[in-house]
C-alpha cells in the first residue's frame, strides 16, 4: 500500500523519496531494452556475416540502420538516461512507422514486435531521468 500523500507534496518530491521504485523502473527499462536488443542483434549479425549477399535490399539496409541506432541509444542510456532514452524513443517511432509501411498483412503485429519494446524501454529511461 502506498504511503499517504503529504499535504502540498509534489509528485516529483514523492518520487524522490521513493528511490526503490525508481531503481525498479531503471532495471525494467534495462531488461526490456536488453531482451529487444538481443532479439534483433542475432539475425542482423547473422545476415551481415552470411555468404548470401544477393538478398541485399533498401528495406534491409534501413532496418539495420534503425536497429543499430536504437541499440546505440540503449547502450548510451545505461550512462546518460536522457540522451539515450531520447535516441531510443525517436528511433523506435521511426522503426514502428517503417514496420507498419513495409509489413504485409499483420501490420499491428509487426509494429508490436519491432518498435514497441524499444519505445517502452526508452520511455521508462526518460521517466527515470525525469523523476530521479
Amino acid at each position: 500500500m502506498a504511503p499517504p500523500r503529504k499535504r502540498g507534496a509534489s509528485l516529483k518530491t514523492l518520487c524522490r523519496e521513493d528511490v526503490f521504485r525508481m531503481r525498479w523502473i531503471r532495471w525494467i527499462a534495462r531488461g526490456i531494452g536488453l531482451i529487444a536488443s538481443i532479439y534483433w542483434s542475432v539475425p542482423i549479425i547473422g545476415g551481415l556475416i552470411s555468404d548470401n549477399k544477393e538478398d541485399f535490399s533498401l528495406e534491409g539496409f534501413i532496418l539495420v540502420v534503425l536497429i543499430f541506432l536504437i541499440i546505440l541509444g540503449f547502450i548510451l542510456a545505461w550512462f546518460e538516461k536522457r540522451i539515450g532514452g531520447s535516441i531510443m524513443v525517436i528511433g523506435s517511432v521511426a522503426l514502428c512507422v517503417f514496420a507498419y509501411l513495409t509489413a504485409g498483412h499483420n501490420k499491428a503485429l509487426a509494429v508490436l514486435s519491432s518498435g514497441v519494446p524499444f519505445l517502452l524501454s526508452g520511455v521508462l529511461f526518460l521517466i527515470y531521468f525525469r523523476f530521479k
